[in-house]
């Protein structure tokens, strides 16, 4: 998935000021319609996060989970890891659709994940964002999640 640049033409009144009378002109107004897969992974010891997450007593692979404004968020996969002391690991996908904005895409992410992630019952070891890991901070999610929209 990519960004797509388009553009709408907007009906405006203006002033002529050789002659003085109002005419009507369109603007090409550009906008950004997003349509992009962010994945995103967590390694955790808590093995319902995944239940936490979707706010669901049971997921299945491809579930998706609306955060509002076009968001959503879906079921990827979840490794359950058999070994002592190994925390588990589930792999999202965001996709950002219609004409959400870079920033405010970033910020609903973020505020998700942090509700879900911060609590101490999640046991979070590890966030991973485009295979870039992050610290459970506002901040510094937006931050990747703009960076990953904007080269997408």
């Amino acid at each position: 998935m990519s960004l797509r640049l388009v553009s709408i033409r907007v009906l405006t009144d203006g002033l002529d000021t050789k002659t003085s009378h109002i005419t009507k002109s369109f603007l090409l107004v550009p906008l950004l319609l997003i349509a992009v897969e962010i994945p995103i992974t967590v390694e955790t010891y808590n093995n319902s996060l995944i239940y936490d997450l979707f706010e669901e007593r049971s997921v299945t692979l491809g579930m998706k989970k609306g955060l509002g404004n076009g968001l959503t968020a879906s079921y990827v996969n979840h490794f359950k890891r058999q070994a002592v002391g190994l925390p588990d690991v589930i792999q999202l996908s965001r996709i950002i659709a219609k004409d959400v904005g870079a920033p405010v895409a970033a910020a609903l992410i973020a505020a998700w994940l942090l509700k879900k992630l911060s609590p101490k019952e999640a046991r979070v070891e590890k966030l991973s964002i485009d295979r870039i890991t992050v610290e459970l901070d506002e901040g510094k999610i937006k931050k990747i999640v703009q960076e990953r929209i904007k080269t997408e």
